[in-house]
């Protein structure tokens, strides 16, 4: 009878999106940025610039310019990017699957199971406490704790954890530490004792525990692989999934407290947003988004909510419509480039009736800006751009307009 009475609730309230159109959004993939890869696994949006983890690297936009990190170019363990979580002092930590990568202003340090005690180099989660201990949730080996050089594993052998395979790790505000495990539901530990919440016990309606996310009221929001559950301060749960909300989602990844009271999540059917009385679905069919299948999501201090896909890059969306962006047309077929392979010099035009100011990029393969010029373009000009300087390879000419980019590949001999 709860959930029938639940349902009746929020199907009295529902709003869908249909304004979502009008709103402000901007997109990054791989064909219009030097995103390294469509697959994002993690964002973070920090105050100077938003970093993105994907399948194939990291990245960072300070705003106008991308710079991408791999382990080849960089000191990065491993390409698989599965969380980034800035702390309380200003160092990052990037969650790989060989290890912890921490980034301070002025070095790099990777901690793995040869020089720290880590029990697995496949981390899924990294945060830290009100003291700047380190926390570690581990895909088999449980969770890692640090204070100092000192480390303690709690495991399903020496603990009450419910499960060694942890999907996430949070903090609450009063200091307990929740986690989201593999087949184990969620647990809270307050430093002493496990207490466990599970499909057995409480309203989560899966054992798959993706997310944990706190609100500004003092509820505890879970997102797990067949819909979201909540938890108030009084020990009351509500249970919200696709049957529920009346809309096609199963897997919740991600959430987020927007800094207007909103609660937003990245789900397998779009991005659902919560407020005290109803609640709002954005999907592929009535917005902007490029997909419905949203695996995170992180705010910008502009209250901007920046989405990575599972496999069309990263959208950043305006909940106020408030962001100033000029959409730009992607049309490669309107940029000629010759010769193609070159020694030294490629000619280019825009095959568009236009004047106007063009920026000039080339990128190499592994998406790191190599060159950059600026032009001032009017209609059937061509221009030239020397490559002397170029190792022999692949690059990506890159050429945008006021409304326009166009990108095309060419090769150096």
């Amino acid at each position: 009878m709860k959930t029938v009475l639940l349902a009746n609730f929020f199907l009295a309230s529902i709003t869908f999106s249909t304004e979502a159109q009008s709103l402000s959004w901007m997109h990054f993939n791989a064909n219009n940025s030097p995103l390294p890869s469509n697959t994002i696994h993690d964002i973070l949006a920090v105050e100077n610039g938003t970093w993105v983890g994907t399948d194939a690297g990291l990245a960072f936009y300070n705003g106008s310019d991308w710079t991408v990190y791999t382990s080849e170019t960089s000191d990065l363990p491993d390409n698989h990017i599965r969380d980034i979580y800035e702390d309380n002092w200003g160092n990052t930590w990037i969650a790989t699957d060989e290890g912890i990568l921490r980034i301070t202003e002025n070095n790099w340090e990777v901690f793995n199971v040869s020089n720290s005690g880590l029990t697995m180099n496949t981390v899924r989660s990294v945060t830290t406490d009100s003291e700047g201990n380190l926390w570690v949730g581990t895909w088999g080996g449980g969770i890692a704790k640090k204070i100092g050089t000192e480390w303690t594993t709690y495991n399903t052998s020496n603990s009450d954890i419910p499960s060694d395979g942890i999907f996430t790790i949070e903090l609450d505000p009063l200091g307990n530490v929740w986690v989201g495990t593999f087949n184990g539901g969620a647990a809270v530990f307050d430093g002493v004792h496990w207490e466990i919440f599970n499909t057995s016990n409480s309203e989560i309606p899966h054992n798959h525990v993706r997310s944990i996310t706190f609100d500004s009221n003092g509820i505890t929001w879970f997102g797990t692989d067949d819909g979201i559950a909540k938890r108030n301060a009084s020990n009351q749960w509500f249970f919200l999934n696709y049957q529920v909300l009346g809309f096609s989602f199963h897997v919740v990844f991600d959430g987020v407290q927007e800094s207007a009271g909103k609660v937003f999540f990245g789900t397998d059917g779009g991005m659902i947003s919560f407020n005290q009385t109803d609640f709002n679905v954005q999907t592929a069919q009535n917005s902007n988004l490029p997909s419905n299948n949203i695996r995170c999501i992180s705010e910008d201090e502009d209250g901007n909510l920046w989405m990575g896909t599972g496999n069309d890059g990263v959208s950043i969306y305006s909940p106020q419509g408030s962001l100033d962006v000029n959409e730009l047309r992607n049309d490669s077929e309107l940029l000629s480039l010759y010769p193609n392979p070159t020694e030294g010099e490629i000619m280019f035009n825009l095959d568009e009736i236009i004047n106007d100011n063009l920026g000039i990029e080339v990128r190499n393969t592994l998406g790191q800006t190599i060159l950059t010029q600026n032009v001032t373009h009017t209609s059937g000009q061509q221009h030239a751009l020397r490559v002397d300087d170029l190792t022999p390879g692949i690059y990506h000419l890159t050429v945008q307009s006021s409304n326009t980019l166009s990108t095309k590949t060419f090769y150096k001999l």
